[in-house]
């Protein structure tokens, strides 16, 4: 689905849109954790999915980040720096816990 919908985010926030809350929090973190997955340099657009998802699905989003960051990236690395720096703070903190960052 994410590539017929041309790694746009807008399109893939419509499609997430009008499922029950339970599934759209899983579609718009899925949808996050995807940029990051096809290449690295999507980690703003990731970013900006999640800070602008709805509030309910804000901590689903950026617990997906948090995860794939531990499992995807070697600790302390630019692209985890970039990752848990652009997040609110709440999340920041706990993202450079599990990717043990540094500033």
């Amino acid at each position: 689905v994410f590539g017929r919908l041309e790694y746009n985010t807008k399109k893939m926030m419509e499609f997430c849109a009008p499922l029950k809350e339970s599934l759209q929090n899983i579609c718009i973190a899925r949808t996050a954790s995807r940029f990051i997955e096809t290449d690295w340099k999507n980690i703003p657009q990731a970013l900006s999915v999640c800070v602008n998802a709805p509030t309910t699905a804000k901590d689903s989003c950026f617990t997906e980040l948090i995860e794939f960051a531990q499992d995807g990236f070697h600790k302390n690395s630019p692209e985890a720096r970039k990752l848990c720096g652009g997040m609110p703070e709440f999340w920041r903190g706990r993202c450079y816990n599990v990717t043990e960052t540094q500033l």
